[in-house]
């Protein structure tokens, strides 16, 4: 186990430590970028038609980590938070380094494996870490709403999200406690 930490702690300190490209997002570039690659891969009418609060809601996640693809967030916990989407990896190896300036690694590992599940080839939607996200990035609550240009045929109507308090999301990391209990990391509206 001693030995299993140490080895995560090199590899962590050596992607931190070794030259990377930042890339620094706009949010509309950022919906252009993930529509494009999105579309590609899955098919147009899988996030544009059945899943239209995707692109969206990436964005908003991608914003509380400041548009950032190189944002390596440590919590208490010791967890390692890294790059656009503040992922987690599942399995420590030098195949996943979300710390790059390429972000299509992170879009298809945080689709695939967060925010969705592949079953028999269809994306099954995880729920429970789908709403999590989505009540942080509830338009008029908690963020919003930017108008971009998406492609040729649709020319700023596209609305994503913002959130208001870039700081909510690394609160809710964090396991907010109160007097020893855990307590909401959502204020109440």
């Amino acid at each position: 186990m001693l030995r299993s930490r140490a080895i995560r702690t090199f590899l962590l300190n050596a992607l931190v430590f070794s030259v990377v490209d930042t890339k620094v997002f706009e949010p509309c570039e950022l919906a252009q970028h993930m529509y494009t690659k999105l579309s590609t891969k899955y098919g147009f009418s899988e996030f544009m038609n059945k899943r239209p609060e995707t692109i969206p809601t990436l964005v908003c996640i991608a914003a509380y980590h400041n548009f950032n693809s190189t944002l390596l967030v440590t919590t208490d916990d010791h967890k390692a938070h890294q790059g656009i989407f503040g992922i987690v990896p599942k399995r420590y190896s030098l195949m996943e380094n979300f710390l790059d300036d390429n972000i299509d690694d992170d879009l298809e590992y945080f689709i695939e494996e967060v925010l969705y599940e592949v079953r028999s080839g269809e994306l099954i939607r995880n729920d429970i870490i789908f709403n999590f996200y989505r009540t942080l990035c509830q338009r008029f609550t908690y963020s919003h709403e930017e108008y971009c240009h998406l492609n040729e045929y649709v020319f700023g109507n596209y609305a994503v999200l913002i959130p208001d308090d870039k700081e909510l999301l690394f609160k809710c990391y964090q396991n907010p406690q109160e007097k020893g209990k855990r307590k909401r990391c959502l204020p109440r509206y």
